[in-house]
């Protein structure tokens, strides 16, 4: 089984602005590999490590839990289904009751 990608927002965010874990790795005085285990979940973020990477990235800071989600994992949110106007739920609703009592109709006919 595969393992899961971690931190897809950030290399996301990382690729937009072209910056490297090269880059990161420069800006920390750290290897590209020590960069590397940290986007692979093998070594954890530091918070000092995750602001200056956001700062780095000039990305918001309220917005962290989306680029530095627990074990870089990002969980599915689903969206809600958007709610119809309430001029169609009516519509619907009277289009079943409609079928209702049709059906009422041709057993009471019986």
């Amino acid at each position: 089984m595969r393992r899961p990608s971690r931190y897809k927002l950030l290399r996301a965010a990382m690729a937009e602005q072209d910056i490297s874990t090269y880059d990161l790795g420069e800006l920390f005085k750290k290897s590209s590999r020590c960069i590397n285990d940290k986007l692979s979940g093998a070594v954890p973020w530091t918070l000092p490590e995750i602001y200056r990477v956001l700062d780095f990235l000039e990305l918001p800071h309220d917005q962290l839990h989306r680029y530095f989600p627990p074990n870089g994992i990002s969980e599915k949110i689903e969206e809600k289904p958007k709610e119809q106007p309430l001029d169609i739920q009516v519509l619907r609703c009277v289009e079943t009751l409609t079928q209702v009592a049709q059906k009422m109709k041709m057993e009471v006919a019986q």
